[in-house]
């Protein structure tokens, strides 16, 4: 008999706190801000440079310091880009924040291919991750 007791009260405890962690993630969602990463074209010719775009998709201003890490579709790392300056976003704002001139960390133009790029946005309250993908093909007037 006591063995039932034990276990209703379990169930009771963990119930409350399923409720009081779901009530919790509710009322953050609302307001914590989100930053997008887009290039302004999908497909490049090669030597072309490479824009970001940054949009802030939350409900507030976020004020941002922003590195950006290059990889090959083989996940290796190609480039660092720091971008020196503080930003700030108002909702729903967008503005180029860097750009990438299609050369390795070694000075080397890259070859054509699938390319990801991952934007780390430090905020006043932690990082925010966001990547984008494009492609780099030979130029038109190359055969």
């Amino acid at each position: 008999m006591n063995e039932k007791k034990y276990v209703l009260g379990a169930m009771l405890v963990f119930t409350i706190m399923l409720t009081s962690l779901a009530s919790a993630n509710i009322s953050n969602t609302c307001c914590c801000p989100l930053l997008e990463l887009t290039t302004d074209k999908g497909v490049y010719e090669i030597g072309e440079t490479v824009d970001f775009i940054v949009t802030n998709n939350g409900e507030e201003t976020i004020e941002f310091g922003v590195t950006y890490y290059i990889y090959d579709k083989n996940g290796n790392h190609v480039a660092s880009l720091g971008i020196n300056g503080i930003f700030d976003l108002e909702p729903g704002e967008s503005d180029e924040i860097g750009f990438w001139t299609q050369k390795d960390k070694y000075g080397n133009q890259v070859m054509p291919g699938e390319y990801t790029v991952v934007g780390e946005f430090a905020t006043g309250n932690g990082v925010i991750y966001d990547t984008a993908t494009f492609r780099i093909t030979f130029s038109s007037g190359t055969p």
